[in-house]
């Protein structure tokens, strides 16, 4: 860990769901960073766009003995999701605190464990016996809920769960159309783009799942958005059954109170399957790079569907994969027909 004194008042860049927002720090306050960012502190100060000075602050390193932990968690709501089932130990008490550079999920599903945006004070740290980082991006879990309570030394108490707001939950509820058709929610982006579902690959689904009688909606984030097109323009109404509702719900209490408005879920590897498996609606896993087999325990109504290539699970979480492939050749190579069958088999 690193400690960052500014010398002068010092803008520092906050995520807030796709928005980047900034928050200063004090000069002559210390703060607690983690290696990473306390290395790219340290170029700016070179580089004469920042005042202040680094050095590496005291070892204080998470034990089975340590007693009021503070974890730097680097992830979004899904990591946030897999964490639950270990989390509902420390509920309600002190001993467990996290630092996080997205405020926007912040609020949950921690629930009565103390939330510090990242970067913490040095005095606000010093009140926890150990300190650690933990990022998925950098771990091979095959069991990512046990994974992350084995470093913090907790026990797995539950399932995958979360509950939505139940005000957004109704209000987003009167905002879908109201018809007598079984919901299907198609997310496609995860925050590695590897991990992602193609766009035609998706729309090939949907349009199938349609035809089954089912209404599908694309959600997730405005970024990276799927277009319907004709003659180069872009079509607002993709068809009856087929709704477009990328970036219409922002924040994370928005996106959990639609999901839940939903009866099924079919989703990559990431946040909105972690959403899915977490408020038990059925769910269909795409797994690509990674492999779901360690979701299931903790997420019962989880179905797992892995690629149709000798290379995956290839596990390549954040990074490019070892095939030094732009994209994941593996994405898409299940069957359309035999996504839609799934689908359907899990509703019925």
């Amino acid at each position: 860990m690193k400690v960052f004194i500014p010398s002068a008042l010092t803008p520092f860049p906050v995520q807030r769901g796709d928005s980047i927002l900034h928050r200063v720090l004090k000069p002559g306050e210390p703060y607690l960073l983690t290696d990473s960012s306390g290395d790219q502190w340290h170029t700016l100060i070179q580089q004469g766009l920042a005042k202040g000075r680094i050095f590496d602050a005291e070892s204080r390193p998470i034990g089975s003995d340590t007693h009021r932990k503070l974890v730097f968690f680097d992830g979004d709501i899904g990591d946030a999701v897999v964490v639950g089932p270990s989390v509902a130990e420390a509920n309600g008490k002190a001993d467990l605190g996290f630092v996080t550079p997205n405020g926007d999920w912040s609020l949950f599903p921690f629930g009565g464990c103390p939330i510090f945006e990242f970067p913490i004070s040095l005095r606000q740290a010093n009140a926890f016996d150990g300190w650690g980082e933990f990022n998925f991006r950098q771990k091979v879990c095959a069991n990512p809920v046990e994974e992350f309570a084995t470093l913090v030394g907790l026990r797995v108490m539950d399932d995958l769960c979360i509950s939505p707001v139940v005000s957004i939950a109704e209000s987003v509820g009167m905002m879908l159309p109201q018809t007598s058709r079984l919901r299907i929610a198609l997310c496609l982006r995860t925050r590695s783009h590897y991990r992602s579902w193609y766009g035609h690959h998706a729309t090939t689904v949907a349009t199938g799942l349609v035809e089954a009688g089912f209404d599908c909606y694309f959600v997730g984030p405005l970024s990276d958005r799927v277009e319907f097109r004709k003659g180069g323009e872009e079509c607002v109404l993709w068809g009856e059954g087929l709704y477009d509702l990328q970036g219409r719900f922002a924040t994370v209490e928005e996106y959990v109170a639609l999901l839940s408005n939903m009866d099924a879920v079919i989703a990559p590897d990431g946040g909105g399957l972690m959403i899915a498996c977490a408020l038990q609606k059925p769910a269909l896993g795409l797994f690509w790079c990674t492999n779901g087999e360690g979701y299931e325990k903790y997420a019962p109504t989880l179905t797992c569907l892995n690629a149709q290539k000798e290379c995956s699970p290839c596990w390549c979480v954040g990074d490019r994969p070892p095939c030094e492939e732009r994209y994941c050749m593996a994405t898409g190579t299940v069957d359309p027909e035999e996504l839609v069958n799934a689908a359907v088999a899990i509703l019925s």
